[in-house]
């Protein structure tokens, strides 16, 4: 539902056009695809309930970094830390 809702936020609040709609989703897919090897090496090393607990703080890090600055730039950042957050 999280998911959803930040697509709202970015057209209503944020006002991204469709351009800068797929360039977030380009940023959070390449970010994913970037931190997957550190992220499972880190997992493999430590630990696999650490690594879950980290991708939690990190997916809610970024929830909060969109939420408090509704500008183009913080909705990148926020996806980059998701997309680490989410590989986690």
């Amino acid at each position: 539902m999280v998911f959803t809702v930040s697509i709202l936020y970015q057209v209503q609040t944020v006002g991204l056009n469709p351009f800068q709609l797929v360039l977030v989703g380009t940023v959070l897919e390449f970010t994913a695809f970037v931190a997957e090897v550190p992220t499972g090496i880190l997992a493999d090393v430590y630990s696999r309930r650490l690594s879950i607990l980290i991708g939690f703080v990190l997916v809610g890090l970024g929830f909060i970094v969109e939420g408090s600055i509704p500008q183009f730039w913080s909705v990148l950042l926020a996806q980059v830390i998701w997309g680490v957050g989410a590989t986690f």
